[in-house]
């Protein structure tokens, strides 16, 4: 009877040890039959620039019930499938987005689903995060920067944009404001020119600019000298809305402006002779290169 039980617990033994040996080697099998990893052809692109997200398996998935997936992780308000392949060894898929911000993605092979994450999942990759940046827009800095020595009215920066007013009286006939909107050393901007063409002998000199909140006026009040179309220049830095105009008649010029800092309009007063005729006063505007 001694025996009988000693052989029960050996033949036991030896069963526990296949069981183990079996369990042993069943796992590392598994986990090598699936491996996906995944890339990005870039980790920062300009805003609607695109970037191409590839994710690799070490397994042909063709003749398996699994799919290669990639995920948008960052998606609101869930997580949202890119893309699902059925087959081949890789799966790829362009991404683009309109607003600044960083997005991380992430691959699996896995049942196809649109949840998140996806069923019977047999491989995770690791993430990969590609960031849309503001877009650089116009050119370097020329002729805003004349009157950097001259009275600085704005001058800041917000999330990156920097914005300049300098205003510069270079004769008592002539006031020069330059402005630029700028990320980067690259943005739009330029300098207005206003001149008062008057005989000196007639006139007193160009009194110092006054400001208020009217910046359409320089679009919607008659009798605008300023030859060209208005506004004179509109265009957008890294997503701010910029614009340039400027307003003249016989007694008073205008500088309306449209900036990330502020919105405003400098009022210049034209001194009169009260009985000589002469030629109107002129504003002029010398863009910065990059500036239409």
């Amino acid at each position: 009877m001694l025996k009988f039980l000693n052989r029960l617990a050996v033949i036991g033994a030896a069963c526990a040890v296949a069981a183990t040996s079996l369990v042993g080697l069943a796992a590392p099998a598994q986990a090598d039959v699936y491996n996906v990893s995944l890339y990005t052809s870039a980790n920062s692109v300009p805003v609607g620039s695109s970037a191409t997200l590839t994710a690799y398996s070490n397994t042909d998935v063709g003749p398996t019930p699994y799919y290669i997936e990639i995920y948008d992780q960052s998606a609101l308000p869930s997580p949202t499938r890119v893309v699902s392949c059925g087959s081949g060894y890789s799966c790829s898929a362009t991404v683009t987005q309109n607003v600044v911000g960083s997005h991380t993605y992430i691959a699996f092979v896995a049942s196809s689903s649109t949840s998140y994450p996806p069923p019977n999942i047999q491989s995770t990759s690791n993430t990969v995060t590609v960031t849309w940046t503001p877009p650089s827009e116009g050119g370097v800095a020329g002729p805003s920067a004349l009157c950097d020595g001259g009275t600085q009215v704005i001058d800041q920066s917000t999330e990156g944009v920097r914005t300049k007013l300098y205003t510069l009286a270079p004769s008592p006939s002539e006031l020069d404001v330059c402005v630029r909107v700028e990320q980067n050393g690259f943005g739009l901007g330029g300098e207005f020119i206003v001149r008062d063409p008057l005989p000196t002998a007639n006139v007193g000199n160009i009194a110092a600019p006054v400001t208020d909140g009217n910046f359409t006026a320089c679009q919607t009040t008659p009798g605008n000298t300023v030859p060209g179309a208005h506004p004179i220049e509109q265009g957008s830095v890294a997503g701010v809305s910029v614009l340039f105009d400027a307003y003249a008649n016989a007694s008073t010029a205008w500088v309306c402006l449209w900036l990330p800092a502020a919105q405003s309009r400098l009022v210049v007063q034209i001194p009169q002779a009260s009985v000589t005729l002469a030629p109107l006063p002129s504003v002029s505007f010398l863009p910065d290169p990059g500036t239409p």
